[in-house]
């Protein structure tokens, strides 16, 4: 299963996605503020991602970001 999620998860992915990812249970909008929540709880990860670019308006992850989100978070 694991390969599948990698597979699943190659190359750059939209916040949306990932967030869904995470609570597919939730709305788009209520799973990315849940996912904003989570990465912001976690300094260390979000001083990570604004080194790579990322900002609070940021919509697509790229493949480094999600490799930093999965090795802080965990995969989906």
């Amino acid at each position: 299963m694991k390969k599948t999620q990698e597979h699943v998860f190659r190359g750059s992915i939209s916040k949306t996605t990932l967030a869904r990812a995470y609570a597919p249970e939730l709305a788009d909008s209520s799973a990315r503020k849940r996912f904003a929540q989570w990465l912001y709880h976690h300094p260390t990860l979000i001083k990570q991602l604004e080194a790579t670019g990322y900002t609070k308006s940021t919509r697509i992850f790229t493949p480094n970001q999600v490799r930093i989100i999965f090795d802080c978070l965990g995969e989906p």
